[in-house]
């Protein structure tokens, strides 16, 4: 069973030390979500974490419709346009590494041509922008004049708009800072010098082959008798 709601994570220090501790705040299996037009609720039905309530806090709209999510007040809207040609190419760092075409229309989220609309990866699209927009599990500063409180056990929450999120400490508490920012490589030895001397002894060891091989000697030999 997924857990959803404020949770604690403990790693224990393979070492013996003291164990790694910090707070998150996981999100519901299902997300609360509204559909208007053809297109977005073929979207919303393609999703199986999308439910259909009353207060969505995610809008799927087709494009014209935007007046919709509004209505229903929901915190996040993606809007879609069909268009006729989808000559570029979708992120595909947000897809997996799967290829997507598409399009370009002005004020929406996503513009989709026939291409787009034949590849069954299409819905990846709109589950990376979903989990985008999500609240996150846990940061590490907010902003000022937010409601702090003490979950217990050393967690504390803090209340941001709608969202309640965990605050834990950020990674320089845990990890000394680099005393630079700029990385540099160690430069490569110079080879130069020690491949042309391998490579002259390499020349030197085949020509003493060559020199003292025995079939080397047999032609020096015959070349003699022949000269007596």
């Amino acid at each position: 069973m997924r857990a959803t709601g404020a949770v604690r994570f403990v790693f224990a220090d393979p070492a013996g030390g003291i164990p790694s501790v910090f707070d998150a705040i996981l999100a519901p299996s299902e997300t609360a979500a509204f559909a208007s037009g053809p297109f977005s609720e073929l979207v919303l039905n393609a999703l199986p974490y999308l439910v259909v309530r009353p207060r969505p806090a995610l809008a799927l709209v087709d494009a014209g419709r935007e007046g919709d999510a509004r209505r229903v007040g929901a915190e996040k809207m993606l809007s879609t346009a069909l268009v006729e040609r989808a000559p570029l190419l979708a992120d595909p760092g947000v897809l997996g590494g799967r290829p997507l075409a598409e399009g370009s229309a002005a004020g929406v989220d996503f513009a989709w041509g026939p291409a787009s609309l034949a590849n069954p990866d299409l819905p990846l699209a709109y589950d990376a922008a979903i989990r985008e927009a999500a609240a996150p599990p846990f940061r590490t500063a907010f902003r000022s004049g937010g409601k702090v409180r003490s979950a217990g056990g050393g967690a504390w929450l803090v209340a941001e708009g709608k969202n309640i999120v965990a605050v834990d400490a950020p990674i320089s508490e845990y990890f000394e800072p680099a005393k630079s920012g700029v990385l540099e490589l160690s430069r490569p030895p110079r080879l130069g010098l020690a491949a042309a001397i391998l490579a002259l002894l390499t020349i030197a060891k085949f020509a003493a082959w060559r020199l003292f091989s025995p079939a080397r000697q047999e032609e020096s030999h015959a070349a003699k008798r022949a000269e007596r």
